[in-house]
């Protein structure tokens, strides 16, 4: 019967959940439209949850049970007692992570008012920590044959789908039950603790009984989803839900559920957790990580070996060889070109020396020491990575930085930027250890490993700015400083910078030349002042998507005071803001700040962990799809890279081929770099910007001109006659934001008219 003056008891049950369970009654008693009591019952917590509970809440009724009852014990004491003492006619058992809506006990409670069959109602549920998403939209679909259990709607968003009042299986977290059905139920079924499902034991016992379990959309509350019964929740789970499911499908299916169940359903089950067992055995394994790291390794071999000798060389790639050849070639020329005779000891261009003396020269022997260099980079960084943000974190970083395009790139060149990556991030790192671990050591190997870095480029200075204004902030944005951040090791960071800066300032004052940095006129002949166009290249190398979720990863970092997503941060952006002003004034190539790549990609991997962290369950989906986007657009730039771009290279070798192919003894083959004669032509190359207009059209010969998108600007009057009076014998396109092409031209006086 429903009693015309209802005496409705919310039970709370709690264990070790001080905080949960402050927060669920501050909720509860602001409640309003109906009077209830509340009793917190206590199954055996240590943490003082019930002097808390009642300092801040005296008109709560409590109990301490000495021993942890578990869910359905605890559940059916507490009713006893509220039927007992307090006379309770309707009974609330609410989870002490739930918060809920002002009107929630009074929308629970008026159905019983309309119908007197109604025996329990179930109220609507959402995420507390996405209050979009549905946690419970209608109690509990069961599907006997194949062990499941789901809330209807669970982690959809809320759209209004499950507005609807309507009959359901209840879920017991929050759901009011009539006191007299209750005790003529006997309560929860304690076979079922712990673990459940105990609640829809319930709730199928009530229909049974003739009575209606209904659902109620206008009463809400918001579940943070956890568990009070306490400890060993992992360790007995699967034996207990076995039994459990056995004995409710015993009570509740029906004769083919329960055949289906036992032809079908069990044995796939079966199946299912074993393998599912056997996975999660072996991912808690600690050398499963390293068997990872060896997967991801062997990927990025095969990737980086693929194609090696194919791709035609570039004129970089030739400049390093020459200078390989005539400075390291053999142990003389070798001593001649290192310290003390010169300032820098070059590891990858001695490298290259070496193998080509043992392979000679060819593109597979040339490249050779920058793919072995860029393989070994994945498994190196993967170490320091791990130290500082964990295995999962590490193998994600180093994942992605196999299947970079830009890193695949430079891992398949004849020149420096694999090992100036590699040396600048272990520089990084270096430093970052030196100072977190008050260890001066590892700032001594940063300057070691600074050194050889700029030895292989001049950008690895970056480090410098960036390492400052990492300091730097750590002081204004008043970050927790690192233990190591004292007089010493700054003295130790300093002096060396000092030292070096009074050489060069001394040389250039004394001797009118630098000491250690080349002539740089040649970059300031040919600047290029477009920082936007620098942006995308940088971006399009990069990954867009992947520099954007960096980006704001880092910006997330830097509000969580969080020092190795500060020191990321800075050591990704810092050197790219740099190149950009340089842009306006000095010749710049997005190339410069490659160094930067892992970094960015650590960022983004951080970034994505963060998500995954704030989402619980199918939401999790989403942080794994912000990873296979950035692995699935890197993949798409790699198939381009391997089958439409040529590596990413232009085919010089492809365009001087078929000049030989046509060419006459007495014809000249003109291109901006006469270097590449010895590799891909027979006979001499002349300047392109020496060829003088008249002179070309005065000399009745023929002239071959092999001309890329980024030099052939450099004579005006030639390319403005050769696009409106030559003959284009072929072209190729390289499928980037740069619009890279390759043009052979002929010039054939017979064939042309004279303009």
């Amino acid at each position: 019967m429903v009693s015309s003056h209802p005496i409705i008891v919310v039970l709370v049950l709690t264990h070790n959940q001080k905080d949960k369970t402050i927060e669920c009654l501050s909720s509860l008693l602001a409640s309003q439209g109906i009077p209830f009591k509340v009793l917190v019952w206590d199954n055996g917590s240590q943490d003082g949850t019930l002097t808390v509970v009642k300092m801040a809440f005296p008109d709560v009724l409590t109990h301490y049970c000495e021993t942890n009852l578990g869910v359905a014990d605890g559940r059916n004491a507490s009713a006893q007692m509220a039927i007992n003492q307090i006379g309770a006619t309707h009974l609330l058992f609410l989870d002490n992570d739930i918060l809920v809506e002002s009107d929630f006990i009074k929308a629970l409670y008026e159905p019983f008012l309309v119908d007197k069959r109604i025996g329990q109602t179930q109220a609507k549920l959402r995420f507390r920590h996405d209050r979009r998403l549905i946690n419970d939209g209608g109690g509990a679909r069961i599907s006997f044959v194949f062990w499941r259990v789901k809330a209807v709607g669970f982690g959809e968003p809320d759209r209004g789908q499950y507005d609807v009042q309507r009959p359901c299986i209840s879920c017991g977290g929050a759901m009011m039950v009539r006191s007299d059905i209750f005790q003529q139920l006997s309560g929860f079924d304690p076979l079922f603790g712990p673990f459940g499902p105990e609640d829809l034991d319930f709730s199928l016992r009530l229909l049974k009984a003739d009575y209606r379990a209904m659902y109620i959309p206008k009463a809400v509350g918001y579940h943070q989803v956890s568990h009070t019964y306490g400890e060993g929740y992992s360790e007995d789970y699967a034996r207990h839900k076995s039994r459990h499911w056995l004995l409710f499908m015993r009570r509740h299916a029906n004769l083919w559920q329960k055949m289906a169940f036992y032809l079908f359903g069990a044995p796939i089950l079966a199946v299912t957790v074993h393998i599912r067992n056997e996975i999660t055995a072996l991912a808690g394994k600690p050398w499963m990580q390293y068997v990872w790291l060896s997967i991801i390794t062997l990927f990025a071999a095969a990737m980086r070996f693929y194609r090696l000798g194919e791709w035609s060389f570039w004129i970089d790639e030739i400049f390093t060889i020459n200078h390989a050849v005539s400075h390291f070639s053999t142990t003389e020329l070798l001593l001649k070109n290192i310290p003390p005779s010169r300032n820098w000891i070059p590891l990858s261009v001695i490298m290259d020396a070496q193998m080509l003396k043992l392979d000679g020269i060819n593109e597979w022997s040339a490249r050779l020491p920058s793919a072995i260099i860029g393989i070994l980079t994945i498994p190196i960084l993967y170490f320091p990575t791990r130290k500082i943000f964990g295995p999962h974190i590490a193998l994600i970083s180093v994942l992605l930085l196999a299947v970079s395009p830009w890193h695949l790139f430079w891992s398949q060149n004849a020149r420096f930027y694999s090992s100036l990556m590699l040396l600048y991030t272990l520089a990084l790192f270096a430093f970052h250890f030196g100072l977190e671990e008050d260890k001066p050591r590892y700032l001594l190997v940063f300057f070691v490993l600074v050194y050889f870095a700029v030895s292989e480029r001049l950008s690895a200075l970056f480090i410098f700015p960036v390492v400052v204004i990492y300091l730097a902030t750590l002081w204004i944005l008043k970050f927790d400083k690192p233990k190591g951040m004292n007089f010493r090791n700054l003295l130790i960071i300093t002096l060396p910078l000092l030292i070096g800066s009074a050489i060069e300032l001394y040389n250039r004052i004394v001797n009118g030349e630098s000491r250690f940095f080349a002539d740089f006129n040649w970059f300031l002949q040919y600047q290029v002042d477009d920082p936007f166009r620098l942006l995308v290249f940088v971006g399009n190398n990069i990954g867009i998507p992947l520099m954007v979720m960096a980006f704001f990863s880092g910006l997330f970092l830097l509000r969580a005071r969080s020092r190795p997503g500060l020191l990321m941060f800075v050591s990704a952006t810092v050197p790219l803001l740099i190149l950009l002003l340089a842009n306006l004034v000095i010749f710049t190539k997005d190339r410069y700040v490659f160094i930067t790549l892992f970094s960015w990609i650590t960022l983004a991997v951080v970034g994505i962990n963060e998500i995954a962290s704030w989402l619980q369950g199918h939401s999790r989906w989403l942080a794994i799809a912000v990873f296979f986007m950035l692995f699935a657009y890197a993949l798409n730039d790699v198939l381009l890279y391997y089958h439409a771009n040529h590596g990413d290279r232009l085919p010089w070798k492809s365009a001087f081929s078929s000049v030989e192919e046509h060419a006459r003894e007495q014809d000249v083959i003109v291109a901006f770099w006469p270097e590449f004669h010895p590799y891909y032509a027979a006979q001499p190359i002349s300047a392109y910007e020496d060829v003088d207009l008249k002179s070309m059209l005065a000399s009745h010969k023929r002239y071959w001109f092999v001309l890329d998108s980024e030099t052939i600007w450099t004579n005006g009057d030639v390319k403005t006659w050769l696009e409106g009076n030559a003959e284009l014998i072929d072209v190729w396109y390289l499928r980037r934001p740069e619009n890279n092409f390759l043009r052979v031209y002929l010039f054939d006086p017979v064939r042309t008219p004279d303009p």
